[in-house]
């Protein structure tokens, strides 16, 4: 008898989703996992932000703070710092969103292990997965929440962005999942600690980035109201309260590193004295631009993933005519959702899509490793149920049938998404660690041949040196060439750039160093281009 109570209580669409769970926490963990064997002195990323994200967090893990005192910076003021960093009031403090590094050393502290800083995106992927399928399945059944999930784990800005593990977007994204997925059991059963529970988790995933509450709000208002039947209107008022109790770490800190309390990152800052312009200028912080965002969306969300692009129409053309064909409540439902996914879709469109950057020093090349991947990541996991409800509502009469279904699209999208993460030319996982490889061959190279306390500047590559040594992020200003002259009476400095021959080299000094009493002298360390030149003093 308990056996078959056992059994019947066994759900085997989640076991599959578990199974399957774990063996992406490896795939994920691959890029980590390479990462860590090839740093001899080091941990190097390969972008600034993950450098800081990383250096946070283990210097979380072994201070309890998230600065550390630059003795340079009283000699060099604020150009003694690698990017994503700033020098305030001779303090090196990360900039950006704080939550990822705070939660990560929090939890380093709390195992007593830095060593799984690394692995805790590909580990936080997995579970919004497993939790992904558990909030669809209480909205759309299980065969519908089981296609979302393994959809969901073969969406390759997902699959990249979980691989590149210093990155705070799929942290942020999981932990909505599973905020929702209590806000979805506090609905169905209304119990006090699934409001508690949504509350504070979905509080620490606006931690990790504040920016998304532009959309996070909107969404659990409108579902809140569209629902306000099933809701406990006494309990409701606990999420916000809850969710703001979580961002008291960032306020703290932001007032600890930065003096302001609302000082959340790289673009948007609040004053004390709002105005309608402000207000717009946090709406929309990147302005409002059609032809850019028609440009953005074309490129970022059908270009570059074709493939998905047509399965998520072909999906949506049978989630409408099935959604119409149904009866009663779950007709209305499926249009409130589809409502819900448009809604949301023109906020996140908008609100990123006028933004006019590059992150390849190529501005024409289009690829996976670019912002708007990871920015509209939610884009791709909402459409994930109309894909999911279209196949299942062709398939309903037939389990057998619908079971091959769903292997062959998670087959075939696992190839497709697999190619796009690891082939991408530029910016690919297989192309991350070939630069990876040169950057930690350049850093041990150098560091064996400069001293402890040497300074070294250089462009584009302060990633690679920085923490092991002091970085300065390239010379742009006057000011800047007579702040090195100031470091030169305390410090060695040293300059990585690409390799010159000797009359181009004795142009650059002519022009660019002698008439600032500096003068660039080359080392015998070449090195893929590159070459490690010393600073010195010219009279």
């Amino acid at each position: 008898m308990k056996f078959t109570k056992l059994k019947k209580s066994l759900d085997p669409y989640l076991l599959v989703i578990i199974l399957l769970a774990g063996v992406f926490f490896l795939i994920y963990s691959w890029l980590p996992y390479t990462t860590t064997s090839l740093g001899e002195q080091q941990l190097i990323f390969n972008s600034p932000d993950e450098t800081a994200n990383f250096w946070s967090s283990q210097h979380f893990y072994a201070t309890g703070s998230l600065s550390q005192f630059s003795e340079a910076s009283l000699w060099g003021e604020d150009i003694v710092k690698p990017r994503s960093f700033r020098i305030i009031n001779n303090y090196l403090v990360p900039v950006g969103f704080l939550g990822m590094p705070w939660l990560y050393g929090s939890i380093a502290s709390l195992v007593d292990s830095p060593a799984i800083i690394i692995y805790l995106t590909p580990l936080f992927a997995v579970l919004g997965i497993i939790f992904l399928y558990l909030l669809f399945k209480n909205i759309w059944g299980k065969r519908v929440a089981c296609l979302s999930s393994l959809l969901g784990l073969v969406v390759p800005g997902y699959w990249y962005y979980a691989s590149k593990s210093m990155m705070p977007n799929v942290l942020f994204l999981s932990l909505l999942i599973i905020g929702l997925y209590f806000f979805s059991q506090a609905i169905r059963r209304k119990y006090l600690l699934n409001y508690l529970l949504t509350g504070l988790v979905i509080g620490l995933a606006l931690l990790v980035r504040p920016a998304e509450i532009i959309w996070v709000a909107p969404l659990l208002i409108l579902a809140s109201l569209y629902l306000y039947k099933q809701v406990n209107w006494t309990y409701i008022w606990l999420v916000p309260i809850l969710g703001a109790a979580s961002f008291l770490p960032m306020l703290y800190y932001n007032i600890i590193l930065f003096g302001r309390s609302l000082d959340i990152g790289y673009q948007i800052q609040f004053t004390s004295t709002a105005s309608a312009l402000g207000i717009f200028k946090y709406l929309l912080p990147f302005g409002f631009d059609l032809s850019v965002i028609r440009y953005n969306v074309v490129n970022y969300l059908y270009n570059l993933f074709t493939p998905q692009a047509w399965l998520i129409i072909g999906g949506l053309i049978l989630y409408i005519i099935f959604s119409w064909r149904a009866k009663g409540r779950s007709r209305q439902n499926n249009f409130a959702y589809l409502l819900l996914v448009i809604i949301l879709s023109l906020i996140l469109v908008t609100y990123y899509g006028s933004w006019q950057f590059s992150d390849n020093p190529n501005p024409r090349l289009i690829t996976i490793g670019t912002s708007f991947v990871r920015y509209w990541l939610p884009l791709y996991f909402l459409s994930l149920p109309l894909v999911a409800y279209g196949l299942t509502a062709v398939f309903k009469r037939s389990c057998l049938a619908w079971i091959l279904v769903s292997v062959a699209v998670f087959g075939v999208s696992l190839g497709i998404a697999g190619s796009q993460v690891y082939q991408d030319k530029q910016e690919g996982l297989t192309a991350v660690v070939r630069n990876l490889e040169i950057y930690q061959h350049s850093a041990d190279l150098v560091l064996s041949q400069v001293e402890s306390k040497a300074i070294i500047i250089t462009k584009k590559q302060d990633k690679v040196f920085f923490p092991a040594r002091t970085v300065i992020y390239d010379l742009f200003y006057d000011v800047d060439y007579a702040r090195v002259r100031n470091l030169l009476s305390q410090y060695p400095v040293y300059f990585w750039d690409f390799r010159q021959e000797p009359d181009r080299l004795a142009d650059i000094n002519f022009n660019n160093y002698q008439p600032r009493h500096l003068i660039l002298v080359p080392t015998d360390l070449v090195y893929n281009n590159m070459q490690l030149y010393k600073v010195n003093d010219y009279q």
